[in-house]
Formats: structure tokens, C-alpha cells, sequence
């Protein structure tokens, strides 16, 4: 028998989902069940690297937890047994055999209590709805929404929700009696601790869980469970460091802010399916941007080449008083040495070739957004620009640096490149480029101004 944990994550967050990060943790601590794989269905993190089920959220959050199930359910590689998982779930102790969760009393008892207490709100509606089908000429069922770990047949529970009717409130612990993987279960209280106050009443609830609100987690239990679980589990990205990514001082390279800022929001609107490819890393300055926005964004690939030591700088080539580092070892192992600093290396792979080579032997995703930083001459700017385009995605987006460089030829090899070859001048929006000169250039003659650069789009 197969199982998956099956976390259902919907809605927006502020803090990088670090309830989730958490829960993730605790899994890996203290649960000690054989199973296959960890799946997120939903809004799926950047950070997130085990099974992802990505899908547009709906309208409220009980339909988003029902089209999520039958997600993970119809999905061809779903396991016999699935285990449904929230961000807000903590395993507070090791867990060798999953502890089947529910309230005291079975539905008519628990209905009739919340009515005259008058806590019914949306989710008691729903427990009530879903519990009332579930009923349907059956034994009263159990209330089974403790805010814990629950197991379910995959097929059982596919089944059923194919059947329950598509306008009705849902709440998926109380298809339990009728798809769940386990006994009855026992009365151990419910796990949600939803007030500052009730920390330590649910720490005494004879179960190994504890859930939380948006506040308690900013407040009691995020302070009970973030120093006790600090080591990343291994569904986990590295964080970056993202002080370090933007400060120039701690970041060596020769990419202005203005720039940096534009790489970042790019980079983070690239699709996970897609790749981001940078022609020219240097020291891995904007090497690192692309990745800080790949983690703020989608997790897109990150493709780095640069011919490094075994680079040739053309005779004619303009010289700068840096130009001599480009062909160094030393500027290599900077590189590499700033990847592993900000934690930029899970996101980058690095490919030591020309840009032109690397577009012959490149075989990635469709490339979703290009930065061209490599030699800037405009034959060398065009040759780059028609090896590499080709493999473009439908609705990329390329950024040309150094393009308010009078020495350099960037722009016009660019210009060549979207306008002189017919595809390309179909696809490509040269004549709506966006232009961002760099600020420290107003007031200087054109053959002393330095960087800026270009923003090009599909049309």
C-alpha cells in the first residue's frame, strides 16, 4: 500500500508560508509511517520542493479544498492512501501510528451544542452540511474537524466526491466514516488552538498535534514551535539572503540598482515550466537577482553562462579597467563563492560556455525571460540574440544591459537582432522597447555615459 501526505494550501500569506515551513518540519522530525511522498496541491510555495499540484485557487475556501482533493485524486500517480494535511498542523511529539482524531459526541449532539452556544459560522455550516449527506440514512456520524491528521482511501474518497452535489457546503474531515483509512477513532479533543489564551489546554490533549489562527501563529504557538523545529526538512529550498543579494557592497559585480530591481520583479513572474537564462555572470551579481526573484515568484530555473578562464576577449574589444577579470579563475570562484553565500546556488545552474555554444547545446524549458550581459559588441550582442531566441517562450522577456555604454555596441546588434530577422521582428516589439538609462549618466557628454539598460518585449 501506497500513501502520500497531501497538504491542501490555499489563500495568501505574508510570511512565505512559514506555518507550512513548520508543519513540513515536524513531519520530518516526528513522523515515523511509511510513506511515499510529501504533495502540496494548491498555492504551491517557490521554496517547495517535493510533489506540486499547482492550481488556481476558487472563490472561497471550501470549494478551493474540494476541486484540491479531486485533484490530487484523479492525478495518475495519486497513492492508494492519501493523508490530508494543513499548513497550520504540528506534530508536537514522534508519531509512530497516525492518531485518529474526533469530538465527543456524533453529529446530532454536536450540531444541537453549537446552535445553542450560536457558533454557527461558516465552517460549522459546512461540518453540519457535509456531516447531514454523509448521514443520509446511515448510523449518526462522528464529527471528525479536530485540526488533525486524517487518512482516506484515495478511491473511497474520490468516489465521494464525485457524488456529493456541487452547491452544497463542504468540509472534508466528515467524508471520513465514509472514505477514511483508519478505526473509528477516539476522543481526544480538538488540536485548533485559535486564542493566546488556550496554548496550554491543548497541550494537554491526550493527541501529538497542534494546530493555530493567523494570530496565534504570529503569536503563542508560532512561539512554541519555531525554536523547537529550526532545521529545514528536506522539502525545503534555502532561503536566501536577500540583504546580501541587493546590497552592493556585500554583492560583487557591476549591476546597478535600478537594474537589479526590474531582474527581480522578472525573474519572479516566470512560470515554474519556464527557465531564466543569463548570457554573462561575471561574479554572479545579477546572477543572484534572478534567483532572489525566482524564489520570491514561481521557482523558475536559473540558467548562468559564462565562458569564464576559458573565455577569449576579441583584440578590438573596448577595454575597461575590470576587463582583464573576466578571463580570470579568481572571477569563477567569486562566483561560486557568491552562490553559496546568498544561497542562490539551489536555484542556478552554471554553465561555463559562450552564449552562442550554450544555445546549441541547450536543452531546458522554453526560456521565459533573457539577460544579456556577455560580450557587448554588436556582432557579438546579434550572434547572441539569434542563437538564443529561438528558444524563447510565447510571452518572454529579454533585458539588455549596458546599453547607454557609447563604447559598447549593445543596442545595435539588438536592433539587428529584433529587426532584421523576420521572425523575430514578427514575435518581438523592438520599436515599444523600454528604455532605463542609468541615473548617474544626466549631465554627461554620450561618450562618457555608462550602463543603463534595455526591456524587450513579445508583442
Amino acid at each position: 500500500m501506497t500513501t502520500d501526505l497531501v497538504y491542501i494550501i490555499g489563500g495568501e500569506t505574508s510570511d512565505d508560508r512559514a506555518d507550512l515551513r513548520h508543519s513540513l518540519r515536524t513531519v520530518e522530525a516526528n513522523l515515523h509511517i511509511d510513506y511515499r511522498d510529501v504533495w502540496i496541491v494548491g498555492d504551491v510555495p517557490a521554496w517547495f520542493r517535493g510533489r506540486a499540484l499547482p492550481l488556481a485557487p476558487q472563490p472561497e475556501k471550501f470549494a478551493n479544498q474540494r476541486a484540491s482533493l479531486t485533484a490530487y485524486a484523479n492525478h495518475p500517480d495519486a497513492a492508494e492512501r492519501m493523508v490530508i494535511m494543513n499548513d497550520d498542523m504540528f506534530l508536537t511529539e514522534p508519531v509512530a501510528e497516525l492518531a485518529i482524531c474526533r469530538c465527543k459526541n456524533p453529529l446530532s449532539a454536536w450540531t444541537s451544542a453549537e446552535r445553542e452556544t450560536r457558533k454557527l459560522n461558516t465552517w460549522h455550516r459546512a461540518v453540519i452540511s457535509t456531516a447531514e449527506w454523509v448521514a443520509d440514512g446511515r448510523d449518526d456520524p462522528y464529527i471528525y474537524e479536530c485540526h488533525t491528521p486524517l487518512p482516506f482511501w484515495t478511491d473511497e474518497l474520490r468516489e465521494r466526491l464525485a457524488e456529493y452535489p456541487a452547491d452544497r457546503p463542504f468540509a472534508v474531515g466528515e467524508m471520513y466514516s465514509l472514505a477514511g483509512a483508519g478505526d473509528v477513532g477516539e476522543h481526544r479533543g480538538n488540536a485548533k488552538c485559535a486564542r493566546t489564551d488556550s496554548l496550554a489546554d491543548k497541550l494537554a490533549n491526550p493527541m501529538p498535534y497542534l494546530s493555530c489562527s493567523p494570530d496565534t501563529w504570529t503569536g503563542v504557538v508560532g512561539d512554541y514551535i519555531r525554536p523547537r523545529f529550526t532545521t529545514p526538512s528536506r522539502w525545503e529550498k534555502p532561503m536566501l539572503n536577500a540583504e546580501m543579494i541587493k546590497d552592493q557592497k556585500q554583492s560583487p559585480g557591476l549591476i546597478e540598482n535600478p537594474c537589479r530591481d526590474v531582474l527581480i520583479d522578472l525573474a519572479s513572474k516566470v512560470p515554474a515550466d519556464e527557465a531564466i537564462v543569463e548570457l554573462g555572470s561575471y561574479k554572479g551579481r545579477s546572477t543572484a537577482h534572478l534567483a532572489l526573484g525566482s524564489s520570491l515568484g514561481n521557482g523558475a530555473p536559473v540558467h548562468a553562462f559564462d565562458p569564464w578562464e576559458d573565455g577569449v576577449l576579441p583584440e578590438d574589444y573596448p577595454g575597461t579597467a575590470t576587463t582583464p577579470e573576466y578571463v580570470d579563475q579568481a572571477t569563477r570562484e567569486a562566483f561560486e563563492a557568491h552562490m553559496a553565500e546568498t544561497g542562490a546556488r539551489e536555484y542556478v545552474t552554471a554553465h561555463q560556455s559562450t552564449a552562442v555554444e550554450g544555445a546549441a547545446s541547450y536543452d531546458g524549458p522554453k526560456v521565459g525571460l533573457l539577460f544579456h550581459d556577455a560580450l557587448h559588441r554588436d556582432e557579438d550582442v546579434f550572434a547572441d540574440l539569434k542563437s538564443w531566441l529561438p528558444h524563447m517562450a510565447k510571452d518572454a522577456v529579454v533585458v539588455l544591459h549596458d546599453t547607454d555604454d557609447a563604447r559598447y555596441g549593445v543596442e545595435a546588434g539588438a536592433e539587428k537582432a529584433f529587426t532584421r530577422i523576420k521572425t523575430l521582428r514578427e514575435k518581438w516589439n523592438w520599436e515599444g522597447r523600454e528604455n532605463h538609462p542609468w541615473a548617474k549618466n544626466q549631465g554627461r557628454a554620450p561618450e562618457d555615459r555608462r550602463r543603463g539598460f534595455l526591456v524587450v518585449r513579445t508583442r
